[in-house]
């Protein structure tokens, strides 16, 4: 089991933490200069779907899982899994996003964790990427994009939808 903190929380101490951060920052790309910081941030792949985590949002990867099925649970929840004692929801995002493709066999599960919502678990297609999105400009977002989709990235050769997971997960929790 990995775990990925998308923006690092460094606790105060008594000894000089400006050692520690320099080196931390080195370790996952941010590098600050006077002029400009660049912006490392990770993505998760649904399809041809690369959706940008934000980085207030906690995420961890899973790669097994036992999940139960849930009767008369919505097309897109897999079921549910318990994980160090909390019991998850799983979210099928290819039939949430309606991509016409299936989940491949070897599913990566990512759990999501935003301050105002309980974990959730996201079925992707691959382990979270690291970008630097100094290296993206914002285009238009392309027609019918979901209101959760606050941007749309592209630096010529990957496209990225900057989501925004809290209004996405008010759409779960309707259910």
């Amino acid at each position: 089991m990995e775990t990925i903190e998308v923006e690092p929380q460094i606790v105060e101490e008594k000894h000089n933490t400006t050692s520690f951060t320099s080196s931390l920052n080195s370790k996952i790309g941010s590098i600050e200069n006077q002029e400009n910081i660049i912006t490392r941030r990770f993505y998760y792949t649904v399809g041809q779907f690369n959706i940008l985590i934000e980085k207030d949002l906690k995420a961890e990867n899973l790669q097994t899982l036992t999940i139960n099925t849930v009767p008369n649970a919505p097309t897109w929840c897999s079921g549910i899994v318990s994980v160090r004692g909390i019991i998850m929801p799983v979210v099928n995002m290819h039939i949430f996003l309606n991509t016409k493709e299936l989940a491949t066999n070897k599913s990566n599960f990512i759990i999501l964790e935003h301050k105002d919502y309980s974990p959730i678990i996201f079925q992707t297609d691959d382990l979270p990427t690291a970008i630097n999105l100094d290296q993206f400009m914002h285009e238009k977002c392309p027609e019918n994009t979901p209101q959760w989709v606050e941007n749309h990235l592209s630096n010529g050769k990957t496209s990225i939808f900057e989501a925004n997971h809290k209004h996405l997960l008010q759409q779960f929790s309707q259910y």
